[in-house]
């Protein structure tokens, strides 16, 4: 099971959360969308539940577009971040996922499920 979080090496705002879950319901048409509520929303601005073949994925998109939580199985992980790194994270951006390797992975555009999965300690 992985637990990881995504983002920028400097803390800034890296994705905006509606274009997230838009694309993401594009990409797994039965993901569901759990805004947050309450005092939930100092800190998310919500989740996605995303269903793999054979698992569930959740997916918490932090206030202020400055980080994403991912927890799943490894590959289901895997094909999460990867689509993230190809969709959502820009060129020229530091953007890291930790918890995965014993340092701090960069992800670029061209990040794959493989590389992912050779990466994970």
């Amino acid at each position: 099971m992985a637990d990881v979080l995504i983002g920028a090496l400097d803390g800034s705002r890296w994705f905006d959360a509606d274009a997230v879950v838009i694309a993401a319901q594009e990409q797994w048409p039965d993901a569901i969308w759990q805004p947050a509520i309450g005092e939930l929303c100092a800190m998310s601005d919500g989740q996605l539940i995303i269903h793999g073949s054979e698992s569930v994925a959740l997916v918490a998109l932090l206030s202020g577009g400055t980080g994403i939580s991912v927890e799943a199985e490894s590959t289901l992980a895997a094909e999460i971040i990867a689509w993230l790194a190809t969709h959502v994270v820009g060129a020229g951006r530091d953007i890291v996922v930790t918890d995965w390797a014993p340092y701090f992975l960069p992800l670029s555009p061209q990040t794959t499920v493989n590389a992912l999965l050779a990466a994970r300690m």
